[in-house]
């Protein structure tokens, strides 16, 4: 029993890391209109390549939200899915679970926002509210 880490089974490493990339995939989505302005670039070129995208164009004054959204519609969506929630139920300990859920929530919202958007994350910063009661 791996108790320092807050899980049981060592099945949960592999949804850490599931869940560490959708958060940071998130992350970039969201952040990608200010990373470019200052040079970076986290996305590899070929992926950028597949939906007729290149770096310079996520700069660029006439950005092409509709093929940026299919870009990220793919690769981002599913990654954080309710077999994710389920899965990280059953291996993570149980003091840990509201933490992971609360992240998880969070960063779908996140997501989910983004897509409601047609992923145009470049007109205005993706913010989610602050509720004015929390239930923690």
């Amino acid at each position: 029993m791996h108790q320092d880490f807050g899980y049981r089974d060592p099945a949960a490493e592999p949804l850490a890391e599931r869940c560490g990339l959708a958060f940071q995939l998130t992350n970039i989505i969201r952040d990608v209109k200010e990373d470019v302005a200052v040079g970076r670039v986290y996305f590899p070129q070929e992926d950028l390549a597949q939906c007729g995208l290149a770096a310079a164009d996520l700069a660029g004054p006439q950005i092409d939200v509709a093929r940026f959204g299919r870009f990220w519609r793919w690769r981002a969506t599913a990654r954080l899915s309710a077999t994710v929630k389920r899965k990280a139920d059953s291996d993570v300990s149980e003091d840990s679970q509201p933490a992971l859920w609360v992240l998880i929530t969070i960063y779908r919202r996140l997501l989910e926002k983004i897509a409601l958007k047609q992923y145009d994350v470049f007109t205005e910063r993706v913010r989610l509210t602050v509720p004015r009661r929390s239930p923690f």
